[in-house]
């Protein structure tokens, strides 16, 4: 539930876009003008939304055990990614992310509010280069393994 992550923002200098089909039960109980809710946008509009966020928030799916692509879709912007609730047992604790600015927090305002003023430590730069996913760079990654093995 995003209550705490709504009230985070609204204690902040900073500024929360809500953009998908959200349930209004989930509105927070008092506006705020640091938390605005956009509604749906096409692809190519979350795209550049995306990009220009100084961080994309993730919220971990509760009791879970399936690795959430929405979090690799985060990461392949570029963009710092605060990850919201990670249970012990999820799997996302598993991923090894290396210098990737990544704020893992729990789900209260104490918590989210700090993981907020993380993100001016990263700076606004592309993380993206930190990570090497392309196909080119798992190659190159299990050339290695496998030379290791020899």
């Amino acid at each position: 539930e995003p209550y705490a992550l709504f009230e985070a923002f609204s204690l902040s200098d900073r500024k929360l876009s809500v953009a998908g089909n959200i349930d209004p039960k989930f509105f927070p109980e008092k506006k705020s003008d640091q938390v605005s809710f956009i509604g749906n946008l096409g692809e190519q509009d979350v795209k550049k939304m995306q990009r220009s966020a100084a961080a994309l928030i993730f919220i971990d799916n509760l009791n879970s055990t399936q690795l959430p692509g929405k979090l690799f879709e985060y990461v392949a912007t570029g963009r710092p990614v605060i990850c919201i609730g990670v249970a012990k047992e999820s799997p996302v604790n598993e991923i090894e992310f290396s210098d990737y600015p990544i704020v893992f927090c729990e789900n209260n305002v104490e918590d989210i509010s700090r993981a907020i003023g993380k993100i001016d430590e990263f700076g606004f730069q592309d993380y993206l280069g930190t990570l090497n996913v392309s196909w080119k760079g798992r190659a190159i990654q299990l050339g290695r393994i496998i030379d290791e093995l020899y």
